[in-house]
């Protein structure tokens, strides 16, 4: 199984050391969002969030706790709000 994380939506982000976090979390109950830990943390520059950029493409590790989850977190001036697509999958082309 794989984690992918696509740019559905170009972003526009501005400032001193603005980037987009992407941070994988996991929990062994849902019900508080103060149980969550993050595992991996990706930071993504604003020159790569463009149109149709595959941002993440990863096997997730086997040792996860049952629940799962992104966050988000955007740094600097944010000019155009983008949108990413992020899904679980079989399988992904890694060229």
């Amino acid at each position: 199984m794989f984690l992918y994380v696509k740019v559905t939506k170009a972003f526009s982000i501005t400032g001193d050391g603005a980037n987009l976090k992407i941070s994988l979390e996991h929990s062994a109950d849902n019900g508080s969002s103060d149980a969550y830990a993050s595992v991996i943390d990706f930071n993504v520059a604003p020159s790569a969030l463009t149109l149709g950029a595959e941002l993440i493409k990863l096997r997730i590790p086997t040792y996860l706790k049952r629940y799962i989850r992104l966050n988000y977190d955007v740094t600097g001036t944010v000019g155009t709000a983008g949108k990413v697509f992020a899904a679980l999958v079989d399988g992904v082309t890694i060229q």
